[in-house]
């Protein structure tokens, strides 16, 4: 196909890389959509952003005690162009304890960041914000689940 002054190309993948075991479960997924990507068949996805993604989670104790994990990683600006770049990170820990047959626990724990920086570096600084109106924001949330029985 030829370029022309009005050619656009732009590209959207998604991979995962995962292991599963008896005791044991990982996984490792990854996903970028390069700025300007137009779908043909989900107008509504977005764009311009990468993901990386690890899930993990174990069995242990003959799966009287199950721990699980998530943390994810994203970002926008893939390019530089914008005048600035979100990131943001998520994390999940969730621990399931059987303490006898008839008494368990679960205790959960979940936070959120996300921080705006400049994003080209080549912007003049009049076109730069300032720290005051970069948004950065940190989310903690711990849930214990008192004993209950079974």
């Amino acid at each position: 196909m030829p370029d022309n002054t009005s050619t656009l190309a732009s590209y959207a993948g998604q991979s995962s890389l995962s292991y599963y075991s008896g005791k044991f479960n990982s996984s490792l997924a990854y996903r970028r959509i390069e700025p300007n990507f137009k779908s043909f068949g989900t107008p509504y996805l977005l764009n311009d952003i990468e993901v990386i993604t690890l899930n993990n989670s174990y069995s242990i104790a003959k799966g009287k005690l199950n721990i699980t994990t998530n943390l994810s990683q994203q970002h926008n600006n893939l390019n530089k162009n914008l005048y600035s770049e979100l990131r943001t990170q998520v994390g999940n820990i969730n621990i399931n304890t059987i303490l006898s047959q008839r008494l368990s626990l679960n205790v959960n724990y979940s936070g959120y960041n996300l921080k705006q920086k400049n994003g080209n570096p080549e912007l003049p600084d009049s076109l730069r914000l300032n720290d005051t109106l970069l948004l950065k924001q940190q989310i903690s949330q711990l849930n214990i689940s008192p004993p209950t029985t079974l």
